[in-house]
């Protein structure tokens, strides 16, 4: 142990300079766990052997990933005495220079589950995409590990297979970032902002459909985006969008909207609609799981996964009557207290600390 302090590191996925929403989480957690300075902490990731999807040399493709992973990610501060470490690949890798290990994902439970160590694994969401199976899944959250769970239904799926039981850790929100910064009655009763995103379960096919409908209806009608994906072209100079935009950035867009859509077939949590409840928004939202962690009826418009006219409604509602925006607002008032960023910081490094502790 480095000055008698545990070695603790999170075992990440491939370095990504996207702007993901659970690595968004793992960083400040990590960095939270830095500014106790309890233990030495570490960020993990794997470089897959260079392999990759568009053909690039396997070499380039490395030092492209160490780069990221050493220098990056460029949308967030990572606390400068956190180590950042790339492996070429966590095949035959033991991680025995660390105490501790957190898993971050189902590829890196696979991983840290061979550790003789003190093991947490941190789901986030449940990962049957890119090839893997239910059954793949559903064996991670077998194995011997502390458990903990950013939401309730997430909770649920671990129960229905295994022993284990998991903790539930909400994600939290800082609000000294989102808040309400200008009131919904200044804001343009025609706007909204969205989550742009090319990965098809988040359902931007659909919300670009509303958008230009919503201009249709509406001349004064603007959109607030922001994502990682480049703008495309085509796009009319009424879609304000900000590539990369860090969280400041966000709240200052959900700030100038009167909705926030979310279009998601699936998610884990929902991070950017509890951020815009945070911001003032009235939150429109398919029913993709993770939301119902803080959305309801009382509070937000909830539709059915692609229904894309329902969705159209329901925005076309929070445009047209105030009161009904004004009720919503009124209900999210009582849900704040409970997904505060810093109890979600205490829960979990409490959670560490006794794992750590433990015998």
């Amino acid at each position: 142990m480095k000055n008698n302090k545990p070695n603790i590191a999170f075992v990440l996925p491939v370095p990504n300079n996207k702007i993901i929403g659970g690595y968004k989480v793992i960083y400040d957690y990590a960095n939270y766990l830095a500014q106790l300075n309890f233990a030495n902490i570490t960020i993990i990731y794997n470089a897959h052997k260079g392999e990759n999807s568009l053909h690039i040399p396997k070499l380039i493709t490395y030092f492209i990933r160490l780069i990221i992973g050493k220098y990056g990610p460029s949308w967030v501060k990572v606390n400068r005495n956190i180590n950042k470490v790339v492996k070429f690949s966590y095949d035959n890798y033991l991680f025995e220079e660390y105490d501790a290990l957190i898993a971050t994902a189902t590829e890196t439970a696979s991983f840290v589950n061979q550790f003789q160590g003190k093991k947490m694994y941190f789901i986030q969401d449940y990962e049957n995409w890119n090839g893997v199976t239910k059954e793949q899944v559903d064996r991670t959250f077998q194995y011997d590990m502390k458990i903990i769970a950013i939401s309730k239904w997430l909770v649920a799926k671990v129960k229905n297979v295994s022993k284990n039981e998991a903790l539930y850790i909400p994600n939290g929100i800082d609000n000294k970032i989102f808040n309400v910064s200008i009131p919904i009655s200044k804001r343009n009763p025609h706007s909204l902002c969205a989550l742009y995103h090319d990965d098809p379960r988040k359902g931007c096919d659909i919300l670009l459909e509303i958008i230009f409908d919503l201009k249709n209806k509406y001349s004064d009608f603007e959109a607030y985006l922001f994502g990682y994906p480049k703008r495309p072209k085509n796009w009319p100079k009424w879609i304000h969008y900000e590539q990369k935009a860090n969280a400041r950035t966000v709240s200052y867009l959900m700030n100038k909207s009167r909705v926030f859509c979310c279009t998601s077939r699936q998610e884990g949590f929902g991070l950017t609609g509890l951020e815009s409840i945070f911001s003032g928004c009235v939150l429109v939202t398919t029913d993709c799981l993770g939301i119902r962690e803080y959305a309801n009826e009382d509070n937000s418009f909830i539709c059915g996964v692609d229904d894309k006219e329902g969705l159209y409604n329901s925005i076309i509602t929070c445009f047209e009557n105030n009161e009904i925006c004004e009720k919503k607002l009124r209900q999210c008032e009582f849900i704040k207290d409970n997904f505060n960023i810093n109890n979600s910081r205490d829960m979990f490094s409490n959670e560490l600390l006794e794992l750590i502790r433990e015998e």
